[in-house]
């Protein structure tokens, strides 16, 4: 009796680590699938990219997006933005009582003509 209740334990145990590495393995699976769709969007991608390779109009835009080209008389402007700054609840409630004034304003003048 205690040889039969042994083999069931270590068949259960065995059972439980079979399914913990089915489990590890059908999630490497899902990854290498989602890993094999981002290939081939990809690779779609670069084949539209190279099937746009002769037009001019698409090759202008990527030297003037990518690479910072400009045609010769041009002038380029450049618009940098500081990330990270907010206006302090004082401007941004000037800035409500400006508006809300202004829309009242607007208001009273429609009456009054």
């Amino acid at each position: 009796m205690v040889v039969v209740v042994l083999v069931l334990a270590a068949l259960v145990v065995a059972n439980v680590k079979v399914h913990q590495k089915k489990q590890e393995l059908n999630a490497q699976v899902k990854s290498l699938q989602q890993r094999v769709q981002d290939l081939k969007n990809q690779n779609t991608n670069l084949k539209e990219g190279m099937a746009r390779a002769s037009d001019d109009a698409y090759i202008e835009k990527v030297a003037r997006e990518e690479l910072d080209l400009q045609l010769p008389g041009e002038t380029v402007f450049s618009v940098v933005q500081t990330g990270g700054q907010q206006q302090s609840p004082a401007a941004q409630k000037n800035t409500w009582s400006t508006w809300v004034g202004n829309a009242w304003n607007s208001f009273i003048n429609i009456f009054k003509k």
